[in-house]
């Protein structure tokens, strides 16, 4: 009898061991897919190794569908090919004129004795999906276009979105969905955001319109060497005069314009930069030609002599560099922004490297000033010192740099989700699709961490119209003001102890199509220094009042669905109604706590709070409830739905024996 129960725990024991090798759809690999180009004549991927060891992509193939005997397709690898970590190896099927995609990394031919592309292997333009198999599983999945996912595949988000003239490339090695990718532009750099990646620096911050410019006429008039500056608009004759006196002094001076700003006179007709480049400048003109690498060069920044960064959200236009300081900012000619002079040997290499990939005339979007204002009559230059001075402080620090279209989305995200007691913004612009709370944008992260408890504030100028600012007060805890005066051109944020200095708007252009660039400060000492300006600007325009509600119950995740408190709580006193939208499904009550019913999948509960007066609040809490009846810690939690039936058929088994073994005793 002790015999036969043994063996079928036995055979429970090794039915589960079983079922949970079985259930393995895929195996952990360092090797994924980096890029995907299917529309090109160079349609092919790119494959990188994101391990410490080396990879033989023998032991791999590549499909377009999910099972490797499918009749569409297959790329196999013919003899061995040794990947090291972190090399990039490309693959096409057939050879094509260089558009950017093969040849940057060692490129295979289909049938070359490496590679061959068997069956219908085509990725196409519409959509597709593609398969990285180590034997008979797969590791990894690229889905893009109108392709619909597979449902329980590796891949867990819709389909990617590459953008017309572009391939896919992968960001982030971490995860398998759209997040992870994005298009590639060949000409663009890939420098994803880290937020581990610090350079040492010293920064001395500056406002506009208080400095006049100042600290920049005074940056550039210590240059000895060299000047690389960057704009999206430069209309400052002074500017202009100061940088033929440097050239006159033997310094070499490069300029990187954008070709065709909005709403103001493109360089090509300026009489000024025609001198300036008779003098002996650098300049190059990029964009407004079809097929260009960014919808805008919106960037505004300058290197000195390989160690000095100037960074600033202003362009340097005359009424921003007038020479003229006031403390009274109101009082000010130019716009309300930021700007910081950088101190770094390594930010300053790192600023360098991007100037020369943009101005890199192999894309056939770049051009010299000279080429194109053939016939444009020079117009004498004259400069003046500035007269004032500004005062300034230097501090020692750290700074993080971003960029668009890489990685400045990534990065503010970063930053605003990670502060705890202060989020201070200052912007010109907002896309309106980011008032939707649901749709990914800084704004939805902002709702979110002001319905927390943290000090949330938002500036805009008149760029927004006042029932943008109405609707944020109205519908969330982030106080929100408006500002006439001074204009405001501000791309500033403040995330509790770190300041950020950007060119970057809060619209999708800005952050995914434009080169716009920003430095993260890592100053408790800057971020105040920007703070109380912009807590003056604030108090000086805030007109909101309403409601403060903050959630007091709530979980951001849940084990399993079923019926859960929730409460808020209200800052003011009073008597209020609350009115719980969970993904749409209203309850109203009188209390500031109720139960709920959750269920399996992610949410957002949405609190309106009113007053007896009228006043409102609201609080905003994104949550996830997973659909096991458990926490999802437990091996029975976790092969549960393994164990159920096979244990059935065990248990059955046992109570046959025991039977039969009870007869055989009667």
């Amino acid at each position: 009898m002790r015999k036969i129960l043994a063996l079928a725990f036995i055979v429970l024991a090794c039915s589960f061991a079983c079922s949970v090798t079985d259930s393995s759809d895929a195996a952990a690999t360092d090797l994924l897919l980096f890029e995907v180009n299917p529309y090109h004549a160079d349609e092919g991927i790119s494959i990188h190794n994101y391990g410490s060891s080396p990879i033989d992509l023998r032991d791999y193939c590549v499909t377009d569908n999910p099972s490797k005997e499918s009749s569409e397709g297959i790329m196999t690898f013919d003899q061995s090919i040794v990947l090291s970590p972190g090399d990039t190896v490309t693959f096409i099927k057939k050879p094509a004129e260089d558009t950017g995609f093969a040849y940057r990394y060692t490129t295979y031919i289909s049938g070359d004795g490496y590679v061959t592309f068997s069956g219908r292997f085509t990725l196409n333009d519409s959509g597709d999906d593609v398969y990285l198999f180590r034997g008979d599983n797969v590791v990894d999945t690229f889905v893009y276009g109108k392709t619909e996912p597979l449902a329980g595949g590796l891949w867990t988000s819709e389909a990617f979105s590459i953008k017309s003239g572009c391939f896919a490339e992968r960001r982030t090695s971490d995860g398998f969905d759209s997040t992870c990718w994005f298009s590639f532009l060949p000409g663009n750099t890939n420098i994803p955001f880290d937020p581990d990646l610090r350079f040492s620096a010293s920064v001395t911050p500056f406002l506009f319109p208080e400095s006049g410019g100042i600290p920049i006429y005074d940056a550039l008039e210590n240059a000895q060497r060299s000047v690389y500056i960057t704009l999206y608009t430069l209309s400052s004759g002074n500017i202009i005069g100061l940088l033929q006196q440097l050239l006159s002094r033997g310094v070499e001076v490069n300029l990187l314009l954008e070709a065709a700003p909005l709403d103001t006179s493109k360089p090509v007709t300026d009489g000024r930069l025609k001198t300036l480049s008779e003098s002996g400048a650098n300049i190059l003109l990029i964009g407004g030609v079809s097929g260009d690498r960014f919808d805008y060069v919106h960037a505004k920044y300058c290197i000195i002599d390989g160690y000095k960064v100037i960074i600033t959200s202003e362009n340097w236009t005359h009424k921003n560099m007038n020479g003229v300081t006031v403390t009274d900012p109101v009082l000010g000619e130019g716009n309300r922004g930021w700007g910081a002079i950088v101190e770094s040997a390594e930010y300053a290499g790192f600023m360098l490297n991007v100037f020369q990939n943009d101005a890199d005339m192999s894309y056939g979007d770049v051009v010299r000033f000279e080429d194109a204002a053939v016939g444009l009559k020079p117009v004498e230059l004259s400069y003046t010192a500035p007269a004032d001075t500004y005062p300034v402080r230097t501090y020692r620090t750290e700074i993080t740099p971003g960029l668009s279209p890489d990685s400045s989305y990534d990065a503010e995200l970063f930053y605003i989700s990670g502060a705890c007691g202060r989020i201070y913004s200052e912007q010109q612009s907002l896309t309106l699709t980011y008032l939707d709370y649901k749709v990914e944008s800084p704004l939805k992260y902002l709702y979110q961490k002001a319905s927390l408890g943290t000090d949330v504030r938002l500036i805009f100028g008149t760029n927004v119209k006042q029932y943008v600012v109405d609707e944020i007060n109205a519908t969330s805890q982030i106080k929100t003001a408006m500002m006439d005066g001074p204009y405001v051109h501000n791309k500033g944020l403040i995330c509790d102890d770190v300041a950020i200095v950007a060119s970057v708007n809060w619209t999708t252009t800005s952050f995914s199509n434009n080169r716009e660039c920003l430095i993260a400060i890592h100053s408790s000492a800057i971020a105040d220094y920007y703070a109380a300006a912009y807590e003056e600007d604030f108090d000086r325009n805030y007109r909101g009042s309403g409601l403060t509600v903050a959630f007091t119950e709530i979980e951001p995740h849940y084990g399993s669905a079923g019926e859960y408190a929730v409460a808020v709580e209200v800052k003011q006193t009073g008597s209020f109604t609350y009115s719980w939208d969970l993904d749409g499904k209203v309850k109203e009550t009188g209390a500031s706590r109720t139960v709920m019913q959750f269920d399996e999948g992610d949410h957002v509960l949405k609190v309106t709070v009113t007053g007896t007066d009228g006043s409102k609040g609201i609080a905003y809490h994104s949550f996830s409830v997973d659909g096991s009846s458990g926490d999802g810690d437990g091996i029975l939690d976790r092969f549960g739905s393994y164990l159920a039936p096979i244990a059935v058929m065990v248990l059955a088994v046992i109570v046959a024996v025991l039977r039969a073994a009870a007869g055989g005793r009667r």
